[in-house]
Protein backbone atom coordinates (compact mmCIF):
# COMPACT_ATOMS: atom_id res chain seq x y z
CA UNK A 1 0.00 0.00 0.00
CA UNK A 2 1.87 3.41 -0.83
CA UNK A 3 1.22 6.58 0.21
CA UNK A 4 -1.18 8.07 -2.45
CA UNK A 5 -3.27 4.88 -2.78
CA UNK A 6 -4.00 5.24 0.84
CA UNK A 7 -5.07 8.60 0.24
CA UNK A 8 -7.25 7.96 -2.34
CA UNK A 9 -8.90 5.13 -0.41
CA UNK A 10 -9.85 7.58 2.52
CA UNK A 11 -11.02 10.48 0.56
CA UNK A 12 -13.47 7.42 -1.02
CA UNK A 13 -14.22 6.65 2.38
CA UNK A 14 -14.83 10.53 3.41
CA UNK A 15 -17.10 10.40 0.05
CA UNK A 16 -19.20 7.67 1.35
CA UNK A 17 -19.98 9.73 4.03
CA UNK A 18 -17.59 7.39 7.00
CA UNK A 19 -17.15 9.63 9.84
CA UNK A 20 -12.96 9.39 9.69
CA UNK A 21 -10.61 10.05 12.77
CA UNK A 22 -8.72 13.13 13.26
CA UNK A 23 -5.97 11.44 11.98
CA UNK A 24 -6.93 10.64 8.97
CA UNK A 25 -8.29 13.64 8.13
CA UNK A 26 -4.91 15.20 8.80
CA UNK A 27 -3.81 12.67 6.65
CA UNK A 28 -6.14 14.16 3.86
CA UNK A 29 -4.62 17.46 4.55
CA UNK A 30 -0.44 16.69 3.66
CA UNK A 31 0.58 17.34 0.62
CA UNK A 32 3.37 15.02 -1.14
CA UNK A 33 3.96 11.39 0.22
CA UNK A 34 7.00 12.41 2.07
CA UNK A 35 4.95 14.61 4.16
CA UNK A 36 2.52 11.39 4.96
CA UNK A 37 5.23 9.09 5.66
CA UNK A 38 6.81 11.60 8.10
CA UNK A 39 3.86 11.75 9.51
CA UNK A 40 2.78 8.20 9.80
CA UNK A 41 6.24 7.39 11.85
CA UNK A 42 5.34 10.03 14.38
CA UNK A 43 1.95 8.61 14.77
CA UNK A 44 2.48 5.21 15.40
CA UNK A 45 3.04 4.77 19.26
CA UNK A 46 -0.40 6.55 19.53
CA UNK A 47 -1.85 4.06 16.68
CA UNK A 48 -4.81 2.82 19.25
CA UNK A 49 -5.85 6.22 20.58
CA UNK A 50 -8.77 8.18 19.25
CA UNK A 51 -9.85 11.04 21.40
CA UNK A 52 -13.50 11.21 21.91
CA UNK A 53 -15.52 13.21 24.18
CA UNK A 54 -18.50 12.12 26.49
CA UNK A 55 -21.92 13.47 25.55
CA UNK A 56 -24.10 11.69 28.24
CA UNK A 57 -24.19 9.28 30.74
CA UNK A 58 -26.21 6.85 32.52
CA UNK A 59 -25.98 3.77 34.78
CA UNK A 60 -27.74 0.34 34.35
CA UNK A 61 -27.63 -2.57 37.11
CA UNK A 62 -26.00 -5.12 36.69
CA UNK A 63 -28.32 -7.86 38.03
CA UNK A 64 -30.69 -6.81 40.12
CA UNK A 65 -32.77 -3.78 40.40
CA UNK A 66 -31.55 -2.29 43.93
CA UNK A 67 -30.47 1.24 44.85
CA UNK A 68 -26.72 -0.56 46.28
CA UNK A 69 -26.30 -2.68 43.24
CA UNK A 70 -23.51 -2.58 41.51
CA UNK A 71 -24.02 -0.62 37.90
CA UNK A 72 -22.77 -1.17 34.60
CA UNK A 73 -21.91 2.76 33.37
CA UNK A 74 -23.15 3.81 29.82
CA UNK A 75 -20.92 6.44 27.99
CA UNK A 76 -22.26 8.53 24.92
CA UNK A 77 -19.58 9.83 22.43
CA UNK A 78 -19.09 12.70 20.09
CA UNK A 79 -17.20 9.99 17.82
CA UNK A 80 -21.25 8.35 17.78
CA UNK A 81 -20.25 5.11 19.75
CA UNK A 82 -22.36 4.05 23.03
CA UNK A 83 -19.96 2.59 25.49
CA UNK A 84 -20.74 0.11 28.42
CA UNK A 85 -18.42 0.29 30.85
CA UNK A 86 -17.96 -3.18 32.68
CA UNK A 87 -17.98 -2.46 36.71
CA UNK A 88 -14.76 -4.23 38.06
CA UNK A 89 -11.64 -3.01 36.13
CA UNK A 90 -13.47 -0.55 33.62
CA UNK A 91 -13.08 -2.10 30.92
CA UNK A 92 -15.19 -1.12 27.71
CA UNK A 93 -17.62 -4.36 27.72
CA UNK A 94 -19.57 -3.53 24.59
CA UNK A 95 -19.12 -0.89 21.67
CA UNK A 96 -22.05 0.16 19.88
CA UNK A 97 -22.00 2.44 16.61
CA UNK A 98 -24.90 4.47 16.00
CA UNK A 99 -25.72 6.80 13.01
CA UNK A 100 -25.58 10.30 15.21
CA UNK A 101 -23.97 11.74 18.13
CA UNK A 102 -26.20 10.69 21.52
CA UNK A 103 -27.65 13.44 23.95
CA UNK A 104 -29.56 11.46 26.23
CA UNK A 105 -29.68 7.96 27.57
CA UNK A 106 -32.51 6.26 29.31
CA UNK A 107 -32.33 2.55 30.40
CA UNK A 108 -34.73 -0.01 31.64
CA UNK A 109 -34.52 -3.86 33.02
CA UNK A 110 -30.65 -5.14 34.35
CA UNK A 111 -27.40 -5.35 31.79
CA UNK A 112 -27.61 -8.97 32.71
CA UNK A 113 -30.52 -9.91 31.85
CA UNK A 114 -33.71 -8.25 29.90
CA UNK A 115 -32.70 -4.26 29.48
CA UNK A 116 -33.17 -1.57 26.64
CA UNK A 117 -31.65 1.12 26.39
CA UNK A 118 -32.89 4.30 24.56
CA UNK A 119 -30.68 7.03 22.96
CA UNK A 120 -31.70 10.20 21.98
CA UNK A 121 -29.40 11.74 19.30
CA UNK A 122 -28.89 15.50 18.10
CA UNK A 123 -30.86 15.12 14.66
CA UNK A 124 -33.92 14.04 16.61
CA UNK A 125 -33.95 10.44 16.19
CA UNK A 126 -33.93 7.66 18.48
CA UNK A 127 -32.36 4.32 18.61
CA UNK A 128 -33.10 1.12 20.82
CA UNK A 129 -30.26 -0.86 21.87
CA UNK A 130 -30.89 -4.65 23.17
CA UNK A 131 -28.45 -6.83 25.16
Amino acid sequence: LTAESFKKKLKEFRDQGVTLSPKAVDVLSLGDSKMMEAFATASIKDYDKQPTYATCMETIPLEIEDDKCVSVVIVGTESKYVLFIEPKGFKIDKKVTIPSVPVTIACSGVYEGESRVVVACRDGKLYTIRK
